[in-house]
């Protein structure tokens, strides 16, 4: 495949994903309950472990100064713990929905239900992937703080997007092959360094369509609020605080779980065009 061709598949991937997206809206409820159950159990665990509801944020600071100092353990392996079990939950919504969507591309379907439905040599996969994904950013940040050459030549963002990135086909090996974790992981890279102009090119398109409809989305929402305060002989200024911000901000908040849902479900796009191509 050629250099444009790859391109030209990639930008495809991306406008696959939005008319998927698009046409079966019940994805949506993948991201929204995600978030719900994440946020919930997030809430209840930090009160578990005596950080409060919102305390736990405020642990970050007092967690960072910990690993420099190693001071607080308790402080280190508690927010470990939520952070692995935090993303352990968004693993599992983020497999289900890609599941869905593969079977969608081969023309296929299956209910809400049945999405989750991974066997138990699958789900064990998926918890010990969010422990190994979570450990390796952990080891990258701590690192960052023990060598300070990482943090000054901003060798630690490079090193989080290459985890990233390489990571982005591990959830689609696992749920298509019946590979160990570390084989899924070594194909999953190999797959990104063959087809990262693919990539690359899904990541330009997909923040290009972001900008483009939410600046649409911006100026409709503007000029409708100015139309109805102009209408309503009232002042814009006062115009754009509610109930008139509604038209603007109602809009931006769905248009931005329409895009989260995109974006999460798009590895199963992308590894669908790399290994079968888009039919």
């Amino acid at each position: 495949m050629s250099f444009i061709d790859q391109i030209i598949n990639g930008h495809r991937s991306v406008l696959r994903t939005l008319s998927i997206t698009w046409n079966y809206k019940s994805l949506l409820f993948y991201t929204l309950l995600s978030s719900l159950v994440s946020s919930f159990v997030f809430a209840v665990v930090s009160l578990l472990l005596g950080f409060g509801v919102v305390g736990i944020y405020k642990t970050f600071e007092q967690w960072t100064q910990a690993l420099g100092k190693v001071l607080n353990v308790y402080t280190v392996l508690a927010l470990v713990a939520v952070l692995i079990f935090n993303y352990w939950i968004k693993v599992i919504f983020s497999a289900a929905l890609l599941r869905r969507v593969m079977e969608i591309l081969h023309r296929k379907d299956m209910t809400f239900s049945e999405s989750f439905d991974f066997g138990k040599q699958l789900n064990k996969k998926l918890f010990f992937w969010s422990v190994v994904f979570i450990v390796v950013v952990a080891f990258i940040l701590v690192s960052s703080i023990y060598i300070p050459q990482i943090t000054k030549y901003y060798l630690v963002y490079f090193l989080l997007m290459g985890w990233f990135i390489g990571t982005l086909f591990v959830l689609p090996v696992l749920i298509k092959r019946n590979l160990s974790l570390g084989k899924a992981i070594k194909k999953a890279f190999v797959m990104v360094w063959k087809h990262i102009i693919e990539i690359i090119s899904a990541t330009v398109a997909m923040i290009f369509y972001m900008l483009l409809i939410g600046f649409i989305v911006g100026v409709t929402g503007l000029g409708l609020t100015w139309l109805a305060c102009y209408l309503l002989n009232v002042p814009l200024g006062i115009g754009l605080i509610m109930p008139f911000i509604l038209v603007i901000v109602v809009p931006t908040l769905l248009l931005g779980w329409y895009f989260a849902t995109v974006i999460m479900a798009l590895p199963a796009t992308l590894y669908h065009s790399v290994v079968e191509g888009l039919k």
